[in-house]
């Protein structure tokens, strides 16, 4: 069963709902909560996009006080002269106990065009975090909260028949729920099968 899953923190959510945990980044979720034990004070988040990463971050952010700072898309000061400075400076103010920084990005470090060897070398120490591909539980429970966003009501068995066709994948799963809003709004239909089932198929017709 999805929830909390006896964490730490209570995962709330930034829009509807809290942080879904489930097998799938459950490892990561319980890393990331731990951040009063990270060595040298800083960890890595990887996850793909549109995979919650960033919710998850700013609930440690808000349940630690403030005592958690993010570097979002940490990868991008990778190869930039000044951004790459500040990164490595803030990494040395976390060691030296000042604060506790959790930097988040869409692949490892070793991907990283890094220019410091100083900077490389602290980034491909830190403690890692990875949120893996959805499992057949958050791909439920992600188009559920995706469609509560969107103020759209779905019966379970749309919820079940996307489910099981649907590819494995953060931003595939957040596109499919965006075009099935416009469509039942442009058609004026609910959120039915037979309304999903051309869209679905439109969208693995464009993956070949």
């Amino acid at each position: 069963m999805s929830g909390q899953l006896g964490l730490p923190l209570a995962f709330q959510g930034q829009e509807v709902g809290d942080f879904i945990v489930t097998p799938a980044n459950e490892d990561a979720a319980k890393g990331v909560s731990g951040w009063a034990d990270w060595p040298d004070g800083a960890a890595l988040l990887v996850a793909p996009a549109k995979s919650g990463a960033l919710r998850l971050a700013r609930s440690v952010e808000r349940e630690s006080a403030g005592a958690v700072t993010l570097w979002p898309d940490a990868d991008s000061a990778a190869g930039e002269g000044a951004p790459e400075t500040q990164l490595f400076h803030a990494l040395n103010r976390a060691r030296e106990g000042e604060t506790v920084l959790l930097l988040l990005a869409e692949s490892m470090p070793g991907c990283w065009p890094v220019g410091l060897p100083d900077l490389r070398s602290r980034l491909l120490a830190l403690p890692i975090f990875e949120i893996g591909a959805p499992d057949d539980e958050l791909v439920a429970e992600l188009l559920h909260l995706k469609f509560t966003e969107r103020g759209l009501a779905v019966a379970p068995d749309v919820i079940e028949y996307l489910q099981q066709r649907a590819e494995r994948d953060y931003l595939m799963l957040d596109r499919l729920a965006e075009e099935i809003d416009r469509a039942a709004l442009e058609q004026g239909r609910r959120v039915t099968v037979p309304l999903v089932s051309p869209i679905l198929n439109r969208n693995h017709e464009g993956e070949e």
